[in-house]
């Protein structure tokens, strides 16, 4: 065996433990590397951002380091940045393991030729490991963050590791990243940058403190920038153009005529109450996608401010405006306050979501039940006059009564009795069960906490929760899925219609009766009347001023009044809150120039009273064709119109009994209920009335007695002390079918006679006492009463 023969022989025998031993190596260093903690930095949380509808941000919350840094994603970086960036800053990143070896010896040999450092080698990986954790710069320190890279490289994806790169990289004071340096510098997200723009954000992290901008900067920033420029145009990239047309030169040009910005611009914050909210809902998300659309948030956020400084000297302070796309249930504008950055006056509180007494906010909810069980019709005549249950004696809000008003009228006049009367009749709890599933979330269980003050304020609702339930009325009688944000609704839908689709036209040719009430002749100049649906609603105390209606697309809600529950005269609905309502609903939607037709499949024309609005009898003289749903066309035939039997010569009322001893004829009249005549006379108004009964021809007891309005039901009386009694009397009231003479006793002694059209007054005295009225038929009520 020769010596060569000899060495490699050895050399055979060496190679086996050598590679064993390199194996062994790399598989530690692996091992090392893929157990090796990423630093915790990347870790860290970001600015929360707030979006619109098409992903611009609303507002953009500080980091909890205090430090404006936006969580980047790719998808939303404009690529023509990213080209740019692997160019400048490490040409083989997609394809090395966090170190790049060529750049490695080109630096090395670079270096060597100089005789000092010339070049880097750093890579994108690396050099967000320095950002992570930063060294001084030392070979050893070098040799760290290169096995840091190789780690990280096997940790994460090449995406994530440039992504959280956009996320770190510095660009002075406190600002971090690309999306956070391009809102910024130029105002805008960083999906669309300009070749100028892609140029002066590579060059400020070259060096953060002599490049950002600044007045003292512009010329420093200037050279960086066109330095970094003219690499880039060498490299072949910069943009330029779809077809590449604009020449390198010409680019360069452009380049060096575009100032570089000279300060920063302030983040958005357009949304601050909904993004606030919003945060408090959700914080552990960096980032919340709207439905909000920024040109309408705009418009109805610049309208709200115009008309803070009137309401400020009307001593309102507080307001909130919601705009929702009917059709989809998304929230489009969400206005919170005048001023969210004035803390004064509670502005920073998002009144949305603050409940509020709605007032007769809720009016067309109550008028479309009674339409649906078939209780009223648009042209009913109902009693609109001063009325007692219990304790509980509604008012009009202006005081005044009409007597007899259509229930459509009185929709339209938000007259208040009428519709505490139609609650009774409906009962509390079905008004109760409707709201819930129009959106009311803020309800008792217990129906008798509210009453039938249902009807005009007793319950309380958000500005959301009532622009959720007109949404209802303009989607058919369907609630909407109300949404702010794209993958989750604020309030729980209801599934099934809530109205048909004939009841809800029904409530729109209502409230669409009046024009804007700052501009009530509006629709005499033009040829077509008023088409917006809408409502005002006012709460006791002056408290609460609301208005809420819709257009042909976006139904809005509008509040002002005082977080602090401050009163003022001027928190009226229509006067407050109506012509901001207004304001919002022309500047945004679209009205159409008439009501749309009646839905026929679901109204049908029924034949009613001219006078009454009921299904007409025989007694009736005119009628009328009406609209009515189909499915409840209320059954119950003309109450005011009466066929009487009359003596020819006399004209005095005739009983079936003493018919024939006279020359008669049969004579129509109307009845009005006596409480209406009883108001009505009081006031010196005319009132119908009916004939008296001839001689010897009284009517026998069948029909309906008395109802007793007075003493009340509630069956107490309390004296005032020191009052004589003469002056705390109580009126004997009853109401009657038609006009009757009425008799009055006390504890079985007689009182008095009077028409029911009129009342008798009692002088009360201490003890329990029984009160019995009797009709010319001898029907009877009686009703006892505790004087104390």
């Amino acid at each position: 065996m020769n010596w060569f023969e000899h060495v490699v022989k050895r050399a055979r025998r060496a190679l086996v433990p050598t590679l064993i031993a390199v194996g062994m190596g790399v598989v530690v260093l692996l091992g090392a590397a893929w157990f090796y903690p990423a630093p915790e930095r990347l870790e860290r949380r970001d600015s929360t951002v707030v979006t619109y509808r098409d992903g611009r941000a609303a507002h953009v919350f500080l980091a909890p380091d205090d430090r404006w840094r936006v969580e980047p994603e790719l998808r939303r970086i404009d690529d023509d940045y990213i080209r740019a960036l692997v160019a400048l800053e490490d040409e083989r990143f997609w394809s090395h393991p966090g170190v790049d070896p060529i750049a490695v010896v080109r630096a090395a040999i670079s270096n060597l030729r100089h005789g000092r450092i010339v070049s880097g080698a750093s890579t994108i990986t690396m050099q967000l490991i320095r950002l992570s954790r930063p060294r001084p710069r030392t070979f050893r320190s070098k040799v760290i963050e290169a096995f840091e890279a190789f780690s990280l490289e096997l940790q994460y994806s090449k995406e994530e590791i440039l992504e959280a790169y956009l996320r770190f990289v510095p660009f002075g004071h406190n600002l971090e990243g690309i999306p956070a340096a391009s809102y910024a510098y130029f105002g805008h997200p960083p999906d669309a940058l300009a070749p100028a723009e892609i140029a002066t954000l590579l060059a400020v992290p070259q060096s953060p403190p002599d490049h950002h901008p600044d007045p003292d900067h512009v010329e420093t920033l200037e050279r960086a920038r066109n330095h970094v420029a003219d690499r880039l145009l060498a490299e072949d990239a910069l943009p330029r153009g779809q077809r590449r047309e604009v020449t390198p030169e010409r680019l360069a040009d452009q380049i060096r005529n575009t100032r570089v910005p000279d300060r920063l611009q302030a983040f958005p914050r357009e949304v601050p109450h909904a993004a606030y909210w919003l945060k408090a809902r959700f914080p552990e998300r960096e980032r919340i996608e709207t439905t909000l659309d920024g040109g309408l948030q705009a418009r109805v956020r610049k309208m709200v401010r115009a008309h803070r400084a009137e309401a400020y000297t009307r001593d309102i302070h507080n307001t909130a405006a919601v705009v929702v796309e009917h059709e989809t249930g998304a929230l489009r504008a969400l206005v919170g306050n005048f001023e969210f950055f004035e803390a004064e006056h509670g502005n920073r509180i998002p009144s949305f979501a603050v409940p509020r007494s709605t007032g007769s906010l809720l009016k067309p909810f109550i008028y479309g039940l009674a339409l649906e069980r078939g209780l009223a019709g648009p042209r009913h005549l109902v009693r609109d006059v001063p009325i007692r249950y219990g304790s509980y004696r509604p008012e009009n809000y202006n005081g005044r009564y009409s007597g007899l008003v259509r229930l459509e009228e009185a929709l339209a006049q938000s007259l208040n009795v009428p519709f505490v009367n139609l609650a009774a009749e409906i009962g509390v709890d079905e008004v109760l069960n409707t709201m819930r599933h129009l959106g009311a979330r803020h309800l008792r269980r217990d129906p008798s906490h509210y009453g039938l003050s249902v009807a005009v304020g007793g319950i309380q609702a958000t500005p959301l929760e009532t622009a959720s339930a007109y949404a209802t009325l303009a989607r058919g009688g369907t609630p909407p899925e109300l949404h702010l944000r794209r993958d989750e609704p604020l309030l729980s839908r209801y599934a099934k219609r809530v109205y048909s689709r004939g009841t809800v036209w029904l409530i729109r040719r209502a409230l669409s009766r009046r024009d804007r009430p700052d501009f009530p002749e509006r629709h005499r100049m033009t040829a077509d009347g008023p088409t917006i649906a809408w409502k005002t609603g006012t709460s006791a105390g002056h408290r609460d001023a609301w208005t809420a209606g819709y257009g042909d697309r976006y139904t809005a809600s509008v509040w002002m009044g005082n977080v602090d529950n401050t009163s003022s005269p001027s928190l009226v609905g229509s006067q407050a809150a109506a012509p901001l309502f207004f304001d919002i609903i022309e500047a945004i939607d679209t009205p159409p120039e008439r009501l749309p037709s009646p839905p026929r499949d679901v109204l049908s024309h029924v034949e009613v009273c001219s006078y009454s609005g009921h299904l007409p009898d025989e007694a009736c003289p005119h009628t009328d064709d009406v609209w009515l749903p189909t499915h409840s066309v209320p059954t119950e035939e003309c109450p005011y119109h009466v066929r009487v039997p009359v003596d020819r010569e006399t004209g005095r009322a005739l009983t079936p009994t003493c018919r024939d001893n006279y020359d008669s004829e049969m004579r129509t009249f109307i009845a009005w209920p006596s409480g209406v005549q009883r108001w009505m006379s009081d006031r010196g108004g005319d009132v119908p009335t009916m004939p008296p009964y001839a001689p010897n021809c009284q009517p026998n007891a069948t029909g309906h007695p008395p109802e007793i309005v007075s003493p009340p039901a509630d069956g107490e009386l309390v004296l005032i002390p020191g009052v004589p009694l003469e002056r705390q009397e109580l009126p004997l009231e009853a109401d009657t079918p038609r006009a009757t003479e009425l008799s009055w006793f006390v504890d079985g002694q007689y009182i008095g006679s009077t028409s029911s059209r009129d009342r008798l007054w009692w002088t009360p005295e201490t003890g329990r006492h029984e009160f019995v009225v009797v009709d010319e038929a001898g029907l009877k009520s009686r009703r006892t009463l505790e004087v104390r």
